[in-house]
This record gives C-alpha cells, sequence and structure tokens, in this order.
C-alpha cells in the first residue's frame, strides 16, 4: 500500500507517477559540475543501459552547464565536447568542457 487513506484510483495514480520518475531517472547519468582549472569546468553524461545516442548525452551536459552558468548570471560558453555512441558493452556518453561567460563576453 502506497498511503493510508487513498482510494484504489489514487494509489494506481501515484504507483504510476513513481514507476515513470524511476524509468526516467535510470536512462541516464549526470555528473555534477566540476571546475576544471583556469576558468573552465567539466560535466559529463553517460547512458546507463546502452540505449539511447551520444546527441541525447550531449544534450543532458549541455542543460546541466546551461543551468550551472545561468545561477550566476552568465551564459555558456563551450571549450570543447566530446560525445561517443553506444556499442556493445560501452554506454553513450558526453564529455563537455565550458566556461561560463557574462552577458557581455567575459
Amino acid at each position: 500500500m502506497i498511503g493510508a487513506g487513498m482510494d484504489d484510483e489514487m494509489q494506481f495514480r501515484a504507483a504510476l507517477v513513481l514507476l515513470a520518475t524511476a524509468l526516467a531517472s535510470g536512462c541516464a547519468s549526470v555528473s555534477d559540475v566540476i571546475p576544471s582549472g583556469d576558468g573552465t569546468y567539466m560535466v559529463a553524461a553517460h547512458g546507463i543501459d546502452g540505449n539511447g545516442s551520444g546527441a541525447t548525452q550531449k544534450a543532458i551536459a549541455l542543460q546541466k552547464a546551461n543551468s550551472f552558468c545561468e545561477g550566476s548570471g552568465a551564459q555558456i560558453q563551450v571549450v570543447h565536447i566530446e560525445t561517443v555512441e553506444a556499442m556493445f558493452g560501452r554506454p553513450p556518453s558526453a564529455d563537455l568542457t565550458f566556461r561560463c561567460a557574462k552577458a557581455d563576453g567575459h
């Protein structure tokens, strides 16, 4: 039972939400943003189950970096990005190096 006092329909809906959340979070792993020196940062995204693509992992890494930069009122400036497609025994991944540039370009 998910929650005491919940009727069957509410329990079913709650179970569906939990299942959808578990499935969505099980598809990719994204690292924290890590300073890598000289004003640059790194973030990596990796598919967990071998499904997906390098492009999807690239988008996930770019979203994380963009949110990080926006938090300080800056914009992302990509220094380098490398994507790897899934192959047998190797999940798709993306490694991103970036800077956060203020609106005036610095």
